[in-house]
């Protein structure tokens, strides 16, 4: 059996995003005895950063299609290459 990490909580019959998570636990920091250690500081982190990242940058928004972003193909970690945005008038 293989467990890939960059796979982990993606499906692709899934067309939308759920900010609330839909009560699916996710994968991202581990799970039990391999859990992150710096899983809660990160999350304090997030939690300290969009929200100063929005009051900073009211406008902000993605300047490309979401269909034209690339995706990382040989990472460990799952993302997009380059997320492109406009600030605003900030």
């Amino acid at each position: 059996m293989l467990c890939s990490l960059s796979g982990a909580n993606r499906d692709g019959g899934f067309e939308s995003f759920d900010p609330a998570g839909a009560g699916r636990p996710h994968l991202a920091f581990g799970y039990g005895l391999h859990r992150c250690v710096g899983a809660e500081l990160a999350r304090m982190e997030l939690r300290t950063a969009y929200p100063a990242l929005v009051r900073r940058f009211p406008d902000i928004a993605l300047a490309a299609d979401p269909a034209d972003l690339s995706y990382r193909k040989l990472s460990f970690v799952f993302g997009v290459d380059a997320l492109p945005v406009t600030l605003g008038g900030a």
